[in-house]
């Protein structure tokens, strides 16, 4: 389910049947027990003229789970477009060294992250451990409707206006923006951190005897993009 929803946001305008049949392969590539790895990129067929000396390239072909089980227990990174056709195998990647890293994880889970990290083109890694489990790199968070964003920002601003403020609801209201910090933009953070000052003071004028709250700042966080 989670990939059914992510294909979609990493490759624009690709339909449900093709994120079904990419879907399929990951299913199938996760069977391989000695690990492995499949990049799945917009730009698969000049990656796999750019890194010929590092892979080996095939003459492009519709891949199926029949074809993939064959292979996956060859090294290196299998390398295919978005509509399942296959320029390369044993693809070593390349990438500029991130800070997205994890030294505790091993070569091929490292490689992935920082070709992807570097690519200027959307793409997706599935990596496949050896020990079991599935990375998808990048990990997308889950997708929210924007309409629950202004629908909290709204009730802010109803909350700001009142003559006193309901402090259970604006409680729930911060709980709930704090727990989705990820998803602001740039105005929004402006907005939230003018709307829960100004109630704060409104809180403090009401009862200067409250607990006062020091709170964390709304920032655009930089992996949040249109």
């Amino acid at each position: 389910s989670k990939l059914l929803a992510d294909f979609p946001r990493i490759f624009k305008g690709m339909t449900t049947e093709r994120a079904a049949e990419l879907t399929a392969l990951v299913k199938e590539a996760e069977q391989e027990t000695h690990g492995t790895m499949l990049l799945i990129s917009e730009n698969a067929e000049a990656e796999a003229k750019r890194l010929s000396t590092q892979a080996t390239p095939l003459v492009p072909c519709k891949l199926t789970p029949h074809l993939l089980r064959n292979l996956t227990p060859i090294d290196g990174a299998i390398l295919i477009t978005p509509d399942g056709i296959c320029h390369a195998i044993g693809t070593i990647l390349d990438g500029m060294a991130t800070d997205k890293g994890d030294p505790g994880r091993g070569a091929r889970f490292n490689s992935a992250v920082r070709y992807v990290e570097t690519s200027k083109t959307p793409c997706l890694a599935v990596v496949v451990s050896a020990d079991g489990g599935v990375d998808l790199v990048p990990n997308l968070r889950p997708a929210i409707d924007r309409a629950r964003i202004d629908e909290a920002l709204a009730e802010l601003r109803a909350i700001r206006d009142e003559d006193r403020v309901n402090r259970r609801k604006f409680g729930q209201l911060v709980e709930w923006t704090d727990k989705h910090r990820f998803y602001f933009r740039e105005d929004d953070c402006r907005e939230l951190n003018e709307l829960i000052a100004n109630i704060d003071a409104k809180i403090d004028a009401q009862d200067p005897s409250a607990v006062r709250i020091i709170r964390h700042e709304y920032v655009r966080d930089p992996g949040l993009d249109e």
